[in-house]
């Protein structure tokens, strides 16, 4: 098997009070983070929540990248809605990035994706998440810096089907979100990805109702 490297993205639905090392760890720069997901509430929320506002200068502070968690309702969300979650981000807690989830994947709702794109970009958006989470019409990777194309179990990743089409992709603009991975391989994810063609990974040994809500194995260990 080729060695592939990797980074991890993670989505850190762990609130920032009685979670403070978690936060420490994510900023301490020991491991090759794409990014990190803020979900202050289901969104960003009305009001401004000072916990996050530290926690996401300690992480700007420390060059990691932020991307602010929006449901589009698979395309459903009207773009002033969505352009305005946005920049509320960024106004809030300095984020410039959208981790667009409840994605579209086929060819049918393309449209609404694409005006999302280009009215995010307009707006001052910098870098752009999106999770189908399953492989979707190739043209959603001409949207997004990085598009999520498994977002599962363990168990069902085993029965991924890579398509042909897609290894004519970078893999830097690949990511999988695996949830209730075995600790041994969530601590070892380039034995866990195997020859998937990804190249940012969050292997997490947390399950439902919120498997996010722990910081994946790979970043607690010391490098």
């Amino acid at each position: 098997m080729t060695h592939v490297d990797l980074d991890f993205a993670v989505p850190a639905y762990f609130y920032p009070v009685g979670h403070e090392r978690e936060w420490q760890m994510l900023a301490s720069g020991r491991h090759p983070l794409r990014y990190v997901v803020i979900n202050p509430h289901d969104g960003v929320g009305e009001d401004v929540d000072p916990a996050y506002v530290q926690e996401c200068a300690r992480l700007r502070r420390a060059h990691i990248r932020l991307v602010g968690y929006i449901d589009t309702d698979y395309g459903k969300r009207p773009l002033p809605e969505v352009i305005a979650e946005a920049r509320a981000y960024r106004e809030h807690y300095g984020v410039t990035g959208v981790f667009l989830d409840q994605v579209s994947s086929g060819i049918q709702m393309l449209t609404p994706f694409e005006n999302y794109a280009v009215g995010l970009r307009t707006s001052g958006t910098r870098f752009i998440v999106l999770n189908p989470g399953v492989y979707p019409h190739p043209g959603y990777f001409r949207l997004a810096n990085q598009v999520v194309t498994f977002e599962g179990t363990w168990a069902n990743y085993g029965k991924i089907v890579v398509p042909d089409w897609s290894l004519r992709i970078p893999r830097s603009r690949i990511a999988h979100f695996v949830w209730s991975v075995p600790p041994a391989l969530a601590a070892t994810p380039t034995t866990a990805v195997g020859d998937r063609h990804v190249g940012t990974v969050c292997l997490s040994t947390g399950r439902l109702p919120n498997p996010w809500s722990v910081l994946p194995q790979v970043l607690r260990s010391e490098r």
